[in-house]
This record gives structure tokens, C-alpha cells and sequence, in this order.
């Protein structure tokens, strides 16, 4: 089975937030990707995502290192799975998270963001 969710489409984020649970249908691998296509505005803006697994669907928990921190246009894409830095996601429940950080309203525009599992 896969799986492809997307989170965000040409979307602005101005506050952290969470995405909707969603069932690992147990593939060998994932990809987080994030596209930042507008220079984003306020003091020091900083974008952190995080991909949080449970086995109970209600406490989750970070998969893998922390991801650098965004501030600028640019791509992230970080992969998981047996023998990558992150590790294999083999619980059953998966959550991505976002934190926006910064002064004076800090806001991205034009971000793109899925995840995706794949058997291959």
C-alpha cells in the first residue's frame, strides 16, 4: 500500500499546527518534503516540521533527529526508512507537526507540503 498526503498547497502559515492523524499503512518508506517558493516575512522567521508517530493514536512522539529549522525559499526533504538517518516508521498512527517561530508576525507563504509512504 501507499499513501500521499498532502499537508499544504501554495498555502500560507503564520501559526503551528498539526495535521490530521493518519494510519501508517506500513510502507518501507516515507518522505517529508516541504517547498518554501516566497521569501518569508517578519523577524527572524523560522518553520520546523516533525514527523510524530504513535502506536495508540492519542501520545505521540518525534520520529527520528530534529530537521533544521527554515528560513528561507528552498526545498527540505527528509526520508525515512531502514537505514536512513531517521530510521523506519513502523508505528501504527502518524502526525506531522509545524512550528512557526520569530517576531513581529513572521509568515511563510507559497509552502508546499506531503507526505508520502512507498513500498519500494
Amino acid at each position: 500500500m501507499s499513501l500521499h498526503s498532502k499537508l499544504h498547497t501554495n498555502s500560507t502559515i503564520t501559526a503551528s499546527g498539526s495535521s490530521p492523524v493518519f494510519k501508517n499503512p506500513r510502507s518501507k518508506r516515507h518522505l517529508l518534503s516541504v517547498a518554501i517558493a516566497s521569501a518569508p516575512t517578519g523577524t527572524a522567521p523560522t518553520l520546523l516540521f516533525a514527523v510524530m508517530v504513535s502506536n495508540d493514536g492519542t501520545t505521540f512522539a518525534q520520529k527520528g533527529a530534529a530537521l533544521s529549522s527554515l528560513n528561507a525559499v528552498g526545498n527540505q526533504r527528509t526520508q525515512y526508512g531502514a537505514g536512513t538517518t531517521q530510521g523506519q516508521i513502523t508505528e501504527t498512527w502518524v502526525r506531522i507537526d509545524w512550528a512557526i517561530g520569530g517576531s513581529a508576525s513572521p509568515t511563510f507563504t507559497n509552502v508546499t507540503t506531503y507526505f508520502t509512504g512507498l513500498d519500494c
